[in-house]
Parts: structure tokens; C-alpha cells; sequence
């Protein structure tokens, strides 16, 4: 914090050090400070996606969605290959409960960042909030292949797989969650008196 701190008062004029600092500030849930932070890098240089980004990751976790929406849609405009942003307004949509469009950014974000295993698992929970199991498990299943760590991504790979009676394939997937630390496949296994072994 104090090195960007440092930056913003030698440098004023420098957005990356306010879109940086702001980050510190979102990251700890300090809104105020991190959005006042975003708007002076946008004053000091409209052209830098990062911070309508960063605007709009904060009015999503204010719930205010419609208004992180304006602004992951103007960090797009300003950098069309921007897979976190398109990530993020999936993730808002998703939170709106609009499925389609949450799945057409996800989608978008994917075709830009095609290791983006965040945005595959995402895509995955999606699909199967609307009972597309088969879509569901591609995507779960990519997420995994790309990060292989990735406990929550093989935890829904577990719950698709049960949906669709391949409890074989699901139990495996659960047991892989739980020995990488995943809660709710603990929970699971230890319920269900399933052994890790």
C-alpha cells in the first residue's frame, strides 16, 4: 500500500498507481477509498481499461449491478481483448440471475483467454443452472484439465456427473475435491462415510 501511496504523491498524474492502490483498497472491502482511487486513474487517463474494470468489480460486490455493468461494458470498449473484464460482466449477469448472458460472456471471456479455468468452471455452473449437464461437465472438465489443483471446479464436475447417474465418475471427482481441501466435498464424504483412499 505504501509503495503506491508513495507513487500517488510523486507521480499525481499517474493512473497506475491509483488504479493499483485502489486494487489494495477493493481487496479490502474499503469501497470508498478504492473507488475514489478508480476515478482519479479514469481523470488522469480515460483510455485505461483497468480501472472502469476494477469500477465495476466493486458495484457488483455493492450489488449495484446495472452500474457494474456500465463499466465493465466501457473497460471493454476501451480494450476489446480484455478477458477479465468480459469475465466479470458474465459474472454479473450470473449474479442478475440472466443465465444466457452470463454464459455468452463467459463464453467470450473464454475465447480470448483460452486458459481461463475460472471462466470454464463458471461457464460449467451455468450450463448446469439450466439443466444442460452435458455442456455443464465440458466445461468442468476443462477447468480441470487446465488446473488440475482447482478443488471447487472438480466438486461441480462431481455434482454434474451425479446428475446425470455417472455416480462412478462423480464419486471419483468428489474424492479429488475433498483431498484438495474443498469444504463442501468433505462434508460430502464424511456425510456419506466415503474414504479418501
Amino acid at each position: 500500500m505504501t509503495l503506491y501511496s508513495d507513487m500517488v504523491n510523486k507521480y499525481p498524474e499517474n493512473s497506475i498507481g491509483y488504479n493499483n492502490r485502489g486494487t489494495i483498497f477493493l481487496k479490502e472491502n474499503k469501497y470508498s477509498e478504492a473507488e475514489c482511487d478508480f476515478l482519479n486513474a479514469i481523470k488522469h487517463n480515460s483510455k485505461y481499461a483497468a480501472p472502469y474494470n476494477k469500477l465495476g468489480l466493486l458495484f457488483n460486490r455493492k450489488t449495484k449491478y446495472d452500474t457494474a455493468i456500465v463499466y465493465f461494458t466501457k473497460a471493454v470498449e476501451l480494450n476489446n481483448n480484455y478477458a477479465e473484464a468480459y469475465f466479470n460482466m458474465g459474472l454479473t449477469y450470473f449474479n442478475k440471475n440472466d443465465i444466457d448472458k452470463a454464459i455468452e460472456y463467459y463464453t467470450k471471456a473464454i475465447s480470448i483467454d483460452h486458459g481461463f479455468a475460472v471462466a470454464y468452471n463458471n461457464l460449467g455452473k451455468a450450463y448446469g443452472i439450466k439443466e444442460q449437464n452435458s455442456e455443464a461437465i465440458t466445461n468442468f472438465s476443462k477447468a480441470v484439465e487446465l488446473d488440475p489443483e482447482y478443488s471447487t471446479a472438480h466438486f461441480n464436475l462431481a455434482i454434474a456427473y451425479f446428475k446425470t447417474g455417472n455416480n462412478a465418475a462423480g464419486l471419483n471427482e468428489m474424492k479429488t475435491a475433498a483431498k484438495l481441501g474443498n469444504s463442501g466435498a468433505i462434508e460430502f464424504c464424511k456425510k456419506n462415510n466415503i474414504s479418501l483412499n
